[in-house]
């Protein structure tokens, strides 16, 4: 919650689109319940609950997303409105800003208005969130996750899966992992790397420690597969080790 601090309000720097919040990005955190009395308040009840609807003073949160800059006399935390299933709003009540001549521009001091805070939801997943043996299925749930393309290499077990979510459903592809070759008698999985020792024109496939890192390859992250006094380098997604102290 913002403090009570003076601070100059410039019009329109607050001011956002209420509509502007319905992109669906990620789950809202918290949606709101209205604060404060029950139906025993009678009609002093329900005449509060009108003033808040209505962006008024009230001790809880308004039933309706109060309007920018309207009076409040709110202490809490911020309130929470839901925008769709995926994204909500929030208002905030600024207190101890007395009502004063406006001072140098278009600035003035207001006493206790609510404002609408910046609130991104975002997407709560990305596709390193997913890792074997936990991947997606078609057709299986991805609400609230954000749109997202993945590619997976399963290829110890489902094989290599093209997955898309649309924010409400993953639609997964199967098919077999692609190899690749390595050498003339040698072909490495997805997810490997071929390496070749030229002192000893020997070929193999290593797993992918740069895919792994999500970093493309390069010897800082596939070097390892180089024997000692070998000098790594890279050539067509290759790595090359080579022996200059061994000719």
């Amino acid at each position: 919650m913002v403090g009570s601090a003076m601070r100059r309000f410039v019009p329109g720097l607050y001011l956002l689109a209420l509509a502007d919040a319905a992109a669906c990005g990620g789950k809202s955190e918290v949606e709101h319940e209205p604060s404060g009395g029950g139906a025993s308040a009678g009609g002093a009840s329900n005449a509060a609950a009108a003033g808040n609807s209505a962006g008024g003073a009230g001790s809880g949160c308004p039933v309706e997303p109060p309007r920018e800059r309207a009076p409040c006399n709110f202490v809490g935390a911020q309130c929470n409105y839901a925008v769709d299933k995926c994204s909500s709003v929030a208002f905030e009540c600024e207190l101890g800003r007395g009502a004063g001549a406006p001072e140098a521009g278009d600035a003035q001091l207001l006493n206790g208005a609510w404002y609408q805070s910046p609130r991104l939801d975002g997407a709560s997943r990305e596709c390193a969130s997913f890792q074997a043996p936990n991947l997606p299925s078609d057709g299986d749930s991805c609400e609230c996750f954000g749109q997202l393309e993945c590619t997976f290499n399963d290829c110890a077990g489902r094989g290599q899966l093209h997955a898309t979510c649309d924010n409400a459903t993953w639609h997964v592809t199967e098919s077999a992992c692609p190899r690749h070759p390595c050498g003339a008698d040698l072909s490495c999985a997805a997810g490997e790397l071929c390496v070749f020792h030229v002192f000893t024109t020997a070929f193999s496939c290593v797993p992918n420690q740069c895919a792994l890192a999500s970093e493309p390859v390069a010897c800082d992250c596939a070097g390892s597969s180089c024997f000692d006094g070998e000098k790594c380098s890279i050539d067509s997604g290759a790595v090359i080790c080579s022996c200059p102290s061994c000719i």
